[in-house]
């Protein structure tokens, strides 16, 4: 091989050499990276108070009434009230009555009858849900406790010996993206677990 050819070699195989060079250089990748989404819930709640009032006195629990007599008519003002803030909801009453048809409530006429079976009765406060417009305010239930005149002292000594009393429970159901007829199975499932002896309603 004469120079001549020997140096043309050798060039071509540098020019080679710098012309992958280049070809490397373009074949890097481009990348590019974003910024970071991040999404965090905080979840909405119901809150409730079921309270008693009595001679100016609220509590709740409840009071001990003593000497009844036929005819009485014991004060006996029950409210259940929404917290401010909690969501829409509408808004029950459980009430077990073991006096026997011996005494009534005066159930406000807002209080409007679910399921009923012996003692036991299920109210829903009106046909809306509460909203923020009457969240913070009582929502009376009853104020008396009356009764009956023609009872007898045998009548009360049996209501006596088996500790007769009038239980309330309050309960609120989610109402937005509720249909009103499931919150109230809803609520019937819970009154059978506080002992209301109506059957478990169809889901």
């Amino acid at each position: 091989m004469n120079k001549t050819i020997k140096k043309l070699t050798i060039a071509v195989v540098a020019l080679s050499l710098v012309l992958l060079g280049v070809v490397g250089g373009v074949v890097a990748w481009l990348t590019a990276e974003s910024g970071t989404v991040t999404n965090t819930f905080s979840y909405g709640s119901i809150a409730l108070t079921l309270e008693e009032t009595r001679d100016s006195i609220t509590n709740t629990t409840g009071f001990a009434y003593t000497n009844v007599v036929p005819g009485d008519k014991l004060e006996k003002k029950a409210a259940v009230t929404v917290t401010d803030g909690s969501e829409n909801c509408y808004v029950y009453i459980l009430i077990n009555n073991e006096l026997n048809g011996s005494a009534s409530l005066d159930i406000q006429a807002n209080w409007k009858k679910v399921v009923e079976d012996g003692n036991w009765v299920l109210y829903r406060y009106t046909d809306s849900e509460i909203t923020d417009a009457n969240m913070d305010t009582p929502l009376t239930i009853f104020e008396y406790l009356t009764f009956k005149n023609e009872l007898t002292k045998a009548n009360l000594d049996a209501l006596e010996t088996a500790s007769a009393e009038v239980v309330v429970w309050a309960y609120a159901h989610q109402a937005e993206h509720v249909e009103k007829a499931d919150a109230d199975k809803a609520a019937q499932k819970w009154a059978i677990t506080k002992g209301a002896t109506w059957a478990d309603p169809t889901p």
